[in-house]
């Protein structure tokens, strides 16, 4: 690249017409999001002008359209009048202007100096285009040169963000991005004013770049471990920023340090992610460091007081499980075992680790808590054990951007912000996930897959968590975190809406979270007891009232109970912790799961001498599983797991039968204790782990009577998940099921051809397709429970295929024919033909527009096809409104949202002196309303109509949230839910 003196931007001759065709253009840029400016003004270096250049530019950048709200107009008035009065001051004086700029959004608010310095050349601004890490930090930093925080008087503020409905506005790497058009405002300023053609194409090639979405803002030795996870190298050792589940297993991995020192991010929880499980860190310092011999081996935890009050919260319920008054016990035994007693309290008590005394081990045993101070500051002090001189590190908290310092010295800044998006991390596979499988698993009438088999501190295996088939449908236990993903994957996650959640341990629990914000509204079978634990340490982890978001089913102990027609029966194991196993009966079957739990019948009999458990208690403890055909058993360190070498003491015919998961492995020979008081090395025998993954899963054969009742379950299923027939009756449904035909399809068949008249619609039963758009791209993907040609089921005859299908791998299909659908729809009623055919043309019609819209849109871009269908189908279309009229008005309490199909609209707000301030326009394309859709909170302005407007409109529909079919997604960044029924996981 040329150097900034030989830079065309200097050299190169004016050139009048090009530099107003490019003004233009770039004018046209700016109208497209309805931020029109004005040149003239910012030539003359009109400050208001300039603010609205700058809002200007960061909205075209990130792709992201926000409102100047009248806060923000005011508060830039104000502030420009300042800066304004500063410059003259310093002119006078004859000193150079300060020239800083502050950002503060909405709490939490960043604010970070950032100098507005002049870009020269388009060397520079050529210099701002790159995307890679490298690059990005051969510029100079502004952060560099300021020591933490500079006070808002003493520079200039723009507020990027004010909207109150939320917690934080938050962009894809807010601080890359903000930095590099700063940058470019300067440069678009100096094009504009020396009227040069070459600066102000290269301004506009600016505009259109993409955000720098791969880039965080760091300095210094700072690389990420994670996604959204980071490692500063210090003198000390490694310091990490962000703690996700099974943070340890990578860093194991890796073969690098596992860090003692752990930062919490400025969002514990983000997209579908907990940034602050800090249970097995906290675990491996204690027990693998010796932390409980050294108490300088803990885990240093650093954060705000509110969110290390939080993990406190969350910790507790891992470890010391629920207080007293939280264990429910009594009430969940069924009056069916009248003289059965489980006394979890003091079951723990005797296998928890405590006090000489007995006391519980509080929780500074475990971890140093170190809280950012009112400086926004936290230190501590490192003691080298080779004898070097020890050292201060300093860390300064500007709301979620760090500065590192070891002594005064600063060594590393990174800004932790993470997008609160609902998809932010689909994309992401984990490095030891289990590999996709393909799309042609069939599931078992009954039995099991084992999604991992391992423990928490296996650094090659996964993590324990099952499957259990009953009918071909899945009941997920205990699901590890990367289970949602690896269900989507391979096309069965709409095939494992229920989980049974055992106890509250992070690797137990993990992946519960991750399922809740995949969209679908997930069945929670366990205790009470269990459940409200959960909550509480999900309500600390999100700050959301986590219970909203699932259905909870209280399963009780000591009495059968029915999921998917298997009878079910629950109890507790011997744990720290309140924690259910169970045992289910299928078609004469039955499988056994003993979940964490110290199995030793010479310990349970010790606790019934001491009165600690009943008669009753101890043959339950003892017996419960082993009447199983297939039995499912942890083996661990004991007393918190079973020893391996009480499960190799069973007799043969039990451990035949039984599969043994929460280890990394089975050694060749274990220990025995002779009747004199010796020991020995006896072979392990009958005793083995599962394989893991789709490919390994275990069929408990039932004969072909149940087969075909499966068999014919999973397709009515699938047909009524299908949401095009959601509104149908059951006898509707039913009919359409029996007239179904399959068709097994081989790769490359192709299964209707564009342009060929619809006459048969189709739903995916296994394999996959590919969608082949007109000019031969793939233009979408299909897999199990997806479907397509709904043009064949409308009432218009002879409608053209809009796209063509071919298999990719060999598929079977359900087909329905167009003659039998309309024969019974008809059948069913007249009033039920014209619903469906009245969503099926409004799918057809609006189902691209609004797509297109909502992919703009910063709360709803990630939406799957199923969800945009939905909000397609249930749009109230052709709402007109005249020019002049209200569409809304401030202080509203209605909640939905509109979409402009025609037209324009302005938004106001009162003045409170009888008037209104208008805010801004909007257009074709535009929405207005989303907010009060999806907090339910009052209008915060008036929407007035200035030509006559057509309006599409989506109303908030209420149901009971204890209803099965209450399908809600939680919002990617506010605190409330978004109805979208019938969403399939697998697209």
């Amino acid at each position: 690249m040329e150097s900034p003196v030989n830079s065309p931007y200097r050299s190169s001759p004016r050139d009048p017409a090009r530099f107003a065709a490019l003004s233009k253009d770039i004018a046209k840029i700016f109208e497209n999001i309805h931020w029109p400016i004005d040149f003239a003004l910012i030539a003359k270096h009109d400050h208001q002008e300039i603010s609205r250049f700058l809002l200007g530019i960061l909205a075209i950048r990130f792709k992201v359209f926000l409102h100047l709200t009248e806060e923000i107009t005011l508060e830039l008035e104000t502030i420009l009048e300042t800066f304004r009065m500063q410059e003259k001051e310093a002119t006078s004086s004859g000193d150079q202007p300060t020239r800083v700029l502050m950002l503060s959004a909405t709490v939490p608010a960043l604010l970070i100096p950032l100098e507005l310095r002049a870009v020269n050349s388009d060397e520079d601004l050529g210099n701002l285009e790159a995307s890679e890490q490298d690059q990005l930090l051969d510029h100079e930093t502004p952060l560099e040169g300021h020591d933490g925080y500079i006070p808002p008087s003493e520079g200039l503020m723009i507020a990027v963000a004010s909207i109150p409905a939320f917690d934080c506005i938050q962009f894809p790497n807010f601080f890359v991005n903000l930095y590099h058009c700063l940058l470019a405002v300067n440069f678009g300023i100096k094009a504009i004013t020396q009227g040069s053609a070459t600066g102000l194409g290269k301004f506009k090639e600016f505009l259109s770049h993409s955000p720098l979405s791969h880039s965080i803002y760091c300095t210094g030795d700072i690389k990420m471990k994670e996604p959204h996870t980071y490692v500063w190298e210090s003198s000390i050792g490694p310091i990490q920023i962000g703690v996700p589940p099974e943070t340890i297993k990578k860093s194991m991995r890796d073969g690098v340090a596992v860090p003692k020192v752990y930062v919490l991010p400025a969002m514990l929880f983000s997209g579908d992610e907990n940034f602050g499980e800090v249970e097995f860190p906290i675990y491996f310092n204690y027990f693998m460091k010796k932390a409980f011999l050294d108490p300088e081996n803990r885990i240093i935890l650093i954060g705000t007081k509110e969110d290390l009050d939080r993990i406190r919260t969350i910790f507790s319920e891992s470890f010391y499980g629920p207080k007293d008054e939280h264990i429910f016990v009594k009430e969940e035994i069924s009056d069916q075992k009248l003289g059965y007693k489980i006394d979890l309290k003091a079951e723990r008590f005797e296998i928890a680790a405590k006090r000489p005394d007995g006391s519980p081990l509080p929780l500074e045993t475990f971890a140093n808590f170190i809280e950012f101070d009112e400086n926004n500051t936290a230190t501590f002090f490192h003691k080298f054990e080779d004898g070097r001189p020890g050292v201060n590190i300093r860390i300064l908290n500007h709301r979620g951007f760090y500065q590192f310092f070891e002594e005064t010295e600063l060594k590393a800044s990174l800004d932790s912000m993470l997008t609160p998006h609902v998809h932010r991390c689909r994309d992401h596979k984990p490095d030891i996930i289990i590999p996709e499988e393909g799309p042609q698993f069939d599931p078992p009438t009954f039995g099991v897959t084992f999604l991992g088999t391992s423990h928490g501190f296996d650094a090659k295996g996964h993590t324990t968590g099952f499957i259990i088939w009953i009918g071909g449908n899945g009941i997920l236990v205990d699901p590890p975190s990367y289970s949602t993903e690896y269900l989507r994957v391979n096309g069965i996650a709409n095939s494992c809406s229920r989980v049974i959640l055992t106890h509250c341990h992070s690797d137990h629990d993990s992946g519960i979270l991750k399922k809740i914000v995949e969209g679908e509204k997930v069945e929670l079978y366990t205790t009470k007891t269990v459940n409200e634990s959960y909550k509480r340490k999900m309500n600390a982890v999100t700050g959301l009232n986590i219970g909203d978001y699932y259905n909870f089913v209280p399963v009780p102990i000591g009495k059968p109970f029915k999921i998917l027609g298997a009878e079910f029966e629950f109890d507790y194991a011997l744990h720290t912790i309140p924690c259910v196993r169970f045992k289910l009966n299928f078609g004469g079957k039955s499988i056994a799961y003993s979940a964490d739990t110290y199995y030793n019948p010479n310990f349970t009999f010790q606790l019934r001498e001491k009165g600690v458990i009943t008669p009753e208690r101890e043959v339950m403890l003892n017996m419960f599983l082993w009447d199983a055909d297939l039995i499912i058993h942890e083996a661990g360190v004991p007393p918190i797991h079973t020893p391996i070498e009480i499960l190799n003491e069973l007799p043969t015919s039990l451990k035949k039968k039984m599969l043994v998961v929460h280890c990394h492995g089975l050694p060749e020979t274990v220990m025995r204790s002779l009747p004199d008081g010796s020991k020995a090395q006896i072979p392990l025998s009958n005793l083995r782990i599962p394989g893991s993954g789709l490919k390994n899963t275990v069929n408990i054969d039932l004969g072909p009577y149940y087969d075909g009742i499966s068999h014919a379950n999973r397709r009515l299923k699938m047909f009524s998940d299908t949401f095009i027939f959601s509104k149908l009756t059951p006898g509707a449904l039913y009919d359409l099921y029996t007239h179904c035909e399959e068709e097994k399809l081989k790769v490359g068949s192709e299964v209707i051809t564009r342009g060929d008249y619809s006459d048969r619609f189709y739903i995916v039963y296994s394999g996959a397709l590919e969608v082949i758009g007109q000019d031969g791209s793939i233009i979408a993907k299909l897999g199990r429970g997806d479907s397509f040609g709904e043009n064949a089921l409308r009432k218009a005859k002879f409608i053209p295929r809009s796209a063509s299908v071919r298999v990719s791998e060999q598929a079977i299909l359900l087909s329905i024919s167009a003659p039998i659908f309309r024969r019974v729809l008809e059948k069913d009623g007249l009033e039920e033909v014209a619903r469906l055919d009245m969503d099926l043309r409004r799918i057809n019609r609006m189902r691209p527009f609004v797509k297109d819209v909502l992919s703009k849109t910063y709360l709803f871009q990630g939406l799957t096809e199923e969800q945009i269908t939905f909000i397609s189908a249930n749009l109230e279309q052709h709402v007109r409104f005249p020019s002049s009229t209200y569409i809304i008005q401030e202080g509203d309490t209605e909640r939905s949202m509109f979409i402009i199909e025609e037209g324009s609209v302005r938004l106001e707000r009162f003045d409170g002196e009888g008037g209104s301030r208008e805010l801004l326009e909007l257009g074709v394309g535009d929405i207005f309303g989303e907010l009060s859709l999806i907090t339910g909170l009052p209008r915060t302005c008036s929407v007035v109509a200035i030509t006559d407007t057509t309006v599409l409109e989506l109303k908030q529909k209420v149901s009971h949230p204890s209803s099965p079919s209450d399908h809600r997604m939680p919002c990617p960044v506010m605190h409330h839910p978004i109805e979208l029924h019938h969403r399939n996981p697998n697209r």
